[in-house]
């Protein structure tokens, strides 16, 4: 347990510190470092400031200006990432994958026969998607199935 004591009440001057961590490509739990606060804690402010009826200005802006460091950050990524397209991307990729898991995931990749490569997250399937592609086995490859 820390001995120092930690911040519980949200400062004005904690969005900028946001924005500025953010755009600099910080983790969550770095910007919650840097602010004296839990991971916890900085989900329950950017929820708090997300909600339709919250009235607390200090908590609205934190949210706001969580958003739009984030989504720079991100229209950045891509403009790098496309810049080079024809280079190496792929760090800008990492720092996209890193900024938004959920968009940005590295997917499965499954073989057809074809010889065409679909690129799918097998985790994000609904059941009944997976028992239609385990019906198809037999007439493509699943990397550690049978088929092929």
């Amino acid at each position: 347990m820390s001995l120092r004591k930690r911040k519980t009440a949200l400062e004005p001057w904690m969005a900028e510190v946001v924005a500025v961590a953010i755009g600099q490509g910080q983790p969550i739990s770095a910007i919650a470092g840097l602010l004296g606060v839990t991971q916890d804690r900085f989900r329950k402010w950017y929820v708090a400031g997300s909600q339709d009826d919250q009235t607390d200005p200090v908590l609205i802006d934190f949210a706001l200006r969580f958003d739009e460091a984030r989504a720079k950050a991100v229209q950045d990524g891509v403009r790098m990432m496309n810049a080079h397209a024809t280079g190496d991307w792929r760090a800008a990729h990492a720092l996209l994958h890193v900024s938004d898991p959920e968009t940005w995931i590295v997917a499965s990749k499954v073989k057809v026969d074809t010889h065409v490569v679909v690129e799918r997250d097998l985790s994000r399937l609904l059941p009944e998607e997976l028992e239609a592609l385990a019906a198809l086995e037999d007439k493509i490859y699943l990397p550690g199935g049978t088929g092929g």
